[in-house]
């Protein structure tokens, strides 16, 4: 999934006139962002499965946008 990840980032980034100097650590990263939302809050039950979603919404526009997103 890194792979596949770093791969659109190399691909599209140039292309909203973005050259991401390590895609790879960038695709690592965002990987982890979501496993943690996902492992932390999603499997302890505290929190619904929409809540979950918004969350891993959100860490997609934090990747996507940095801190415009906060």
């Amino acid at each position: 999934m890194v792979d596949v990840i770093e791969r659109d980032i190399t691909e599209f980034g140039p292309k909203d006139g973005v050259k991401p100097a390590n895609p790879r650590l960038l695709a690592e990263l965002f990987l982890g962002m979501i496993g943690a939302v996902h492992t932390h809050l999603g499997e302890s039950g505290g929190l619904s499965a929409s809540v979950v979603d918004q969350h891993l919404d959100h860490a997609v526009d934090i990747i996507l946008n940095g801190k415009v997103a906060w």
